[in-house]
């Protein structure tokens, strides 16, 4: 069930299709709302009652013996007093009002954030990593004390860099003076404990250590104190290993039999900018799960815009006059906000770009509906068999499709909806032969119909210009012809085992899902692509 809502990206209860989940998740999205239902049913009432209620809920899904059985878990019932030993807690609370559901919900997380639960080991098997200042008056068996070096134990520090000493003494702040007294007090404190074991490099990279200065102090304090345990110097007891260099290289896996069945344009990208990445995320199926955070984001606004616009010209049946256009779409707009879940407040930087959106929007709209441009559909799901690619399945989804009548017949226009810059984009197409996205579309449109004229243009919604200009793409169809031909090449490269090198460079790899796997920030030197690719 949470795998389904996470693949949709739906957040709150009133977004969820049952029809959209699987068989599986139904019946649990079915319990769940039953047991929500015990809860929601009630308009108020008594603590204890609610208590009750959410015990009968635990216990419904076998949950109480569960966490019965665990020292967390029992924790967990304990502050929800709903462990055995609370008959008392009931009685308490009996005669207090009636609180509704808001209520009993906050109490629940205020019982579980006060709540402290500290594991309790055998005394023997504990350890306590603490900074010295707060080991004090702690009992342990022995204590283990790194870094009793000149450097790092009592070596005095500038707390304050901007004032003198005598300038902190005014203001009453602590001074080095002060700091090397708590130091001294707190480890003369910790030499009540049976046994201390002191460490300290002899160096720090190419800095010779000396002993601390209160290690030196202890030593001469008890060397004047004969009843007093005396402080032993112990020789290095590590053994010396010998370790052959291993350097980590570059991987360069093979998989043909794990050549993917289909290929969108996102999909070859990927491959395109990073092999390795392709390998993991798209042969190896190692897909990350987005979190399911309550408050909206760019992606969501993405889908929302999307929708908006589909049901928008989807049901524009004639011409309209900027106003009433205007009208419907924020109409539409606030239907489709409520029917994704989204409150008016948190919704509400969103809804301010689509109030900067749609007088330039319906202006490039307008302008087209002159020019005899007319919208055909959108999220129009389209797949393809190329011969180049011997049996993998072309598919992607446009974002909108228009059409023109020409002298030369019918122009379609392939339009993809982007966030970007204007200028990020012509960028992005400037050289037609990087640019991927809009000629695969166009080679999906031309495997259905070999002779139409296409068109094919990136729009951008969120560019702050005063106008909206499409951006493009400027030699589509032939290079829709050279993208189908070196997407052919490179599957068939793989077929034959070519190695899906991690690039290890650009952009690609700042937030790569997939860094840890291909262990570039571990490569014993770069990777000589001009060496990989002979």
């Amino acid at each position: 069930l949470e795998d389904d809502l996470r693949l949709v990206g739906w957040r709150r209860v009133k977004q969820v299709q049952l029809e959209s989940l699987s068989i599986s998740a139904q019946g649990l999205w079915d319990e769940a709302l039953g047991l929500r239902g015990r809860f929601l049913g009630c308009a108020s009432l008594p603590l204890v009652k609610w208590v009750s209620t959410l015990g009968e809920a635990l216990r419904s899904l076998g949950l109480v013996d569960v966490l019965a059985s665990d020292a967390a878990g029992a924790r967990v019932l304990a502050c929800l007093k709903l462990a055995n030993d609370d008959a008392g807690w009931a009685e308490l609370v009996r005669g207090a009002g009636s609180v509704d559901w808001d209520v009993f919900v906050q109490w629940v997380d205020h019982a579980m954030e006060q709540a402290v639960f500290l594991p309790s080991p055998h005394p023997q098997a504990q350890v306590v990593v603490t900074p010295l200042s707060h080991a004090l008056l702690r009992p342990f068996a022995s204590v283990v004390f790194p870094g009793a070096d000149s450097k790092h134990c009592g070596a005095p520090n500038g707390l304050h860099p901007l004032l003198t000493t005598a300038q902190a003494k005014v203001f009453g702040l602590p001074t080095a003076e002060a700091e090397l007294a708590a130091s001294w007090a707190a480890l003369w404190q910790l030499m009540r404990v049976p046994r201390v074991t002191m460490l300290y490099r002899l160096n720090d990279d190419q800095d010779r250590l000396l002993p601390s200065s209160l290690l030196e102090r202890l030593r001469l304090v008890w060397s004047k104190r004969p009843d007093q345990p005396q402080v032993v110097s112990l020789p290095e007891v590590r053994v010396l290993r010998q370790l052959n260099p291993e350097p980590v290289k570059a991987s360069s896996p093979v998989a043909p039999h794990l050549l993917p069945e289909r290929m969108s344009a996102s999909s070859y990208e990927a491959l395109r900018s990073c092999p390795y990445r392709f390998f993991a995320l798209r042969m190896l199926g190692l897909q990350t799960t987005d979190e399911l955070e309550k408050e909206p984001e760019k992606r969501d606004y993405g889908i929302w815009l999307h929708e908006v616009l589909l049901r928008f010209h989807s049901t524009r049946s004639v011409p309209a006059d900027a106003v009433q256009d205007a009208d419907r779409l924020r109409h539409i707009a606030r239907e489709s906000q409520q029917a994704m879940g989204w409150d008016d407040a948190e919704f509400l930087p969103y809804w301010i770009s689509l109030e900067n959106l749609i007088d330039r929007y319906l202006r490039w709209v307008h302008q087209r509906d002159a020019q005899g441009v007319s919208w055909v559909s959108g999220e129009l799901k389209m797949s393809a068999y190329p011969a180049q690619w011997k049996g993998v399945e072309m598919h992607g989804v446009i974002d909108r499709l228009d059409q023109r009548q020409t002298p030369h017949g019918t122009l379609i226009e392939l339009i993809d909806y982007k966030t970007n810059s204007v200028q990020s984009l012509k960028t992005r197409v400037k050289d037609a032969a990087e640019e991927t996205q809009l000629a695969f579309y166009a080679a999906l449109v031309l495997a259905r119909d070999p002779d139409q004229s296409v068109r094919a243009l990136y729009l951008p919604l969120d560019d702050k210009g005063e106008e909206i200009k499409g951006v493009d793409h400027p030699d589509l169809e032939e290079g829709a012809r050279r993208l189908v031909e070196g997407i052919g090449m490179d599957l068939e490269r793989l077929r034959q085992g070519a190695g899906l090198l991690p690039l290890g460079r650009g952009s690609a790899c700042e937030h790569c899902d997939a860094r840890g796997l291909c262990r570039r920030d571990h490569w014993a030197e770069p990777l000589n692509l001009d060496e990989a690719a002979s």
